[in-house]
């Protein structure tokens, strides 16, 4: 999710911003894990899926930071929290609309306020969040966190084998390596242009 958040951020808007915002974005529910998983590694030891689980799945430490940023309810707070501070767009008016456009825009909205950055992140930040609702099985996170512990267990799983996770690998894998030849080709046709 990440790669794509950064390649449609870059693709849409001639900001530079906006891709890293996009990829930092996507990063961030994932943050409280990576510090679980360097927490154990720092630990010296090795460890499987089952001691990730246990270790930093099963501590608050981790667990609830995680669940906050993997709620649906935080991200969509963010984003109406981002649109009523910075206004309207002068040509739309449905909130949706005025925020995608923030989020891509090639030049300042109302107000003189940066374009793309604050939306681009909320944007690569709520694509994780639907990307993960919709390929996580048995470790799926509570969608509407803190209100609610109900989670979705997808048929689909990145790391499971019996939710077809060995053909999501290899299909993500794929994408991931047809979107890095688009942008070495898109990188070589700039350098050739200049």
């Amino acid at each position: 999710m990440t790669y794509a958040a950064i390649r449609l951020a870059k693709h849409e808007s001639p900001k530079k911003t906006a891709p890293a915002a996009a990829g930092i974005g996507a990063t961030l529910p994932d943050i409280p894990m990576a510090l679980g998983a360097a927490w154990l590694w720092a630990r010296g030891r090795e460890f499987s899926h089952s001691d990730f689980d246990k270790e930093v799945c099963g501590r608050s430490l981790f667990r609830d930071p995680d669940a906050a940023l993997h709620s649906a309810l935080a991200v969509a707070s963010a984003m109406f929290i981002e649109h009523a501070f910075r206004g309207k767009p002068s040509h739309g008016n449905r909130a949706t609309q005025s925020f995608l456009f923030r989020a891509f825009a090639a030049g300042p909205v109302e107000r003189g306020a940066p374009a793309n950055f604050a939306s681009a992140f909320l944007l690569g930040w709520a694509g994780h969040i639907l990307t993960d609702f919709l390929t996580h099985g048995k470790d799926a996170r509570p969608v509407f966190w803190p209100v609610s512990e109900w989670k979705f267990e997808s048929p689909v799983s990145y790391r499971e084998r019996e939710r077809h996770g060995r053909t999501f690998t290899i299909v993500e894998h794929a994408a991931v390596l047809a979107a890095a030849s688009l942008l070495l080709i898109e990188a070589r046709r700039t350098v050739r242009e200049s």
